[in-house]
Formats: structure tokens, sequence, C-alpha cells
């Protein structure tokens, strides 16, 4: 059976007048159209590259492909070693938001556009594990039938700031032989909840 661990985008350097922020909080930024919109988010652009099955920002060289997003439901594949140009085109991302699949046997990345509302988490594999951005509430867990059964263990999921921006969802805990895929984010999820236990004491001693 084929490893899968599933994230979403979080180390993409943006062109332009927008940041990272952008995936953070999508659902700050809403196409031209909506009339709900905070910031209008119609066109843009930004290079990542796989690196062996992880994600990284990519500021320099030539793209081998120029992929363009225009609606949800869309995905594309990334050879390990591949240097891609990604557009958004009119992309709402007050209702769209990414799954990134990096194959653990081949480093393939799978981009998918998805539905940040309706958009289910889908467990087909142990370890496999899912980062989704903060939508306000968690969305609906599926589990694949015929899988042994195994915790599914929910990780608040922290940026770099030590700011919380979604979940990570693993089917297999660590103690059951999930540690790789699950260290990244509980090393940070224990330092943050460790700094923002020191800022309340010093902000309640004060």
């Amino acid at each position: 059976m084929k490893k899968f661990f599933i994230l979403t985008i979080f180390s993409l350097l943006f062109y332009g007048c927008t940041t990272i922020d952008m995936l953070f909080h999508p659902e700050q930024y809403q196409k031209k159209s909506s009339p709900q919109r905070i910031t209008e988010i119609v066109y843009d652009t930004v290079r990542i590259y796989n690196a062996s099955g992880e994600i990284q920002t990519a500021v320099s060289g030539l793209p081998q492909r120029r992929i363009t997003f225009t609606q949800i439901g869309q995905s594309y594949k990334l050879r390990p070693g591949e240097l891609v140009e990604f557009v958004f085109d009119g992309v709402d991302f007050g209702k769209a938001t990414f799954d990134i699949t990096t194959d653990l046997e081949t480093n393939e990345i799978t981009i998918s556009l998805v539905h940040r509302d309706t958009s289910k988490i889908y467990l087909s594999s142990k370890c496999q594990t899912i980062r989704r951005m903060d939508t306000g509430t968690l969305a609906s867990i599926e589990i694949a039938p015929n899988l042994k059964p195994e915790q599914v263990v929910i990780t608040p999921y922290f940026n770099e700031d030590c700011e919380k921006v979604g979940y990570e969802v693993r089917y297999g805990s660590e103690e059951r032989g999930c540690k790789y895929a699950a260290q990244a984010v509980l090393k940070r999820f224990y330092d943050c909840s460790k700094n923002n236990s020191k800022s309340t004491t010093k902000k309640t001693k004060s």
C-alpha cells in the first residue's frame, strides 16, 4: 500500500502585492465578483520546486511548465526535481484552498484545488496526514472502508510566527509508527504552546 503525506502549501513566495498570508488566511482574499470581498485577488503567480517530495519556494530558474488554476476540482502532479510556475486566474480564495499530496514512495507531489467548506478530509491509509486551512470549523472526516482501526489524531497547525492557521489530521499515532509524519507539526505545536504560555504568564504578572 502506498503511503501519502498530504499538506497545505505554506512556504510559497508570492510576487506582486500578495503575500504568504493569502494561503494562511484565504478567506480574506476573494475574487472581484464576490459581493463580500475584503481584498481583490484576480490573478497571481508563484513558482515552486519539488525537492524530493518537499515543496520549496523557487525564486530563480526557468520553470519547466506553467499551470493555471481557474476552478475548484483541478489537480496537477509535480515530478521530483521539477520547477513549475502556477498561475491563479480568478480563483476565489473565499471558497477554495489547496491540498498537497506527496507520495512517500515516488516523491511525486499532487496539488489539488478544493472547496474549503464542503471538501471532506478523506483518510485512505495509515499515517496519511492532511493539513487543512483554518476555516473556523474542522472539515468532515471520512475513513476508507476496510482500513485497520487507528487513532484519528488532530493537532493545531501553527505557522513560523506561532499563529494557528489550521489543523493537521492524521490516521495513526506517533506511537503506532507514524513518527515521521507527526514529528514536524508536533514539535512546532509544543514550541508554540510553550511560548504562548510564557506570554500569557508575563501579561498576568504585569
